[in-house]
């Protein structure tokens, strides 16, 4: 389901209107811009983690055996439904105002919706070492995504010698080919195969870096480097430019200061005849990083814009 989508329906069905939101965002900003310390588990922790799983339970008519079974798992088993229920505007509101916690959130989610105890996820957990290391993840979303990211950007935008190299490297790209195809049918849930996948027909096959990118995302919904992947992909093929603005603006929701999201963004519209947008994103993009790679690229658009 669409983020928009999704939230606003949670929203709708708890009645709670854009102007509390606002409101609420406005008078405890510091709070929500600082929730994903609820994962922690500590104290009155506890009963956010239970109010959110149960918000994020799919469907309206939530009966008592979902609550009982979160309860048995954060082990607040004499939780009321009306005590977590106080936490209902200020998780709407984080989903809402902070990109990073949505994804955290819906992944934490699936994870205990296929039987991962949340009881297991202390201080020194997966979604959370220590506040230090919170506040590099919520900047940079994954430890590698910058690295992927620009790798990404060079198959996408700058030539790679292995394709038009000699017979040697073409050889050597088959068997990798090979390898992670041969990986990808025993294993389809690998998330590193899939995005080795993409990686190879990115600049050769953009349906299948489509294809593989999708299947990343199937596994970690909502992960950035998949979304710009396939926006990426989706960039090169006539007629989706719609789609590939959709995952790369996805992308930006989560991370404002990416220069490869904006280069991308800006070629699209470039593509697009909007003019306008394009010159927004091709500027973003020089703002962030004077001496990006592309920066003569960027100033060579800007000039026809």
């Amino acid at each position: 389901m669409d983020k928009h989508i999704h939230i606003d329906s949670i929203r709708r069905n708890l009645s709670i209107t854009i102007e509390e939101i606002s409101n609420y965002y406005s008078a405890n900003r510091d709070e929500i811009e600082n929730i994903e310390t609820i994962f922690s588990l500590k104290g009155a922790n506890k009963e956010k983690v239970l109010a959110l799983l149960y918000l994020l339970t799919s469907g309206e008519n939530k009966n008592n055996d979902v609550i009982q079974s979160y309860r048995n798992q954060t082990g607040l088993q004499e939780t009321l439904y009306d005590s977590i229920t106080k936490y209902n505007l200020m998780l709407v509101t984080a989903l809402i105002y902070v990109p990073t916690f949505y994804t955290m959130a819906v992944n934490y989610y699936g994870a205990v919706s296929i039987g991962l105890p949340v009881a297991a996820v202390e201080e020194e957990s997966t979604l959370k070492d220590n506040q230090d290391s919170l506040k590099h993840k919520k900047r940079n979303m994954y430890p590698d995504l910058r690295h992927r990211m620009r790798k990404l950007h060079q198959r996408r935008f700058e030539s790679n010698s292995c394709r038009s190299g000699s017979d040697e490297m073409t050889n050597e790209l088959r068997e990798k080919i090979n390898k992670y195809t041969d990986a990808f049918n025993a294993n389809p849930n690998d998330y590193d195969t899939c995005m080795e996948l993409v990686d190879i027909w990115m600049d050769s096959d953009a349906e299948k870096a489509v294809y593989y990118s999708t299947k990343a995302l199937d596994i970690r919904k909502g992960d950035p480097v998949a979304l710009y992947a396939r926006g990426l992909a989706y960039s090169k093929m006539e007629g989706h430019n719609q789609e590939a603005l959709n995952d790369l603006q996805a992308v930006l929701e989560m991370d404002t200061q990416s220069k490869e999201v904006y280069f991308a963004i800006g070629t699209v519209y470039f593509d697009e005849k909007e003019k306008k947008k394009a010159r927004e994103a091709f500027e973003a993009c020089k703002a962030i990083d004077p001496d990006f790679a592309d920066v003569n690229d960027v100033n060579d658009y800007l000039k026809v814009l």
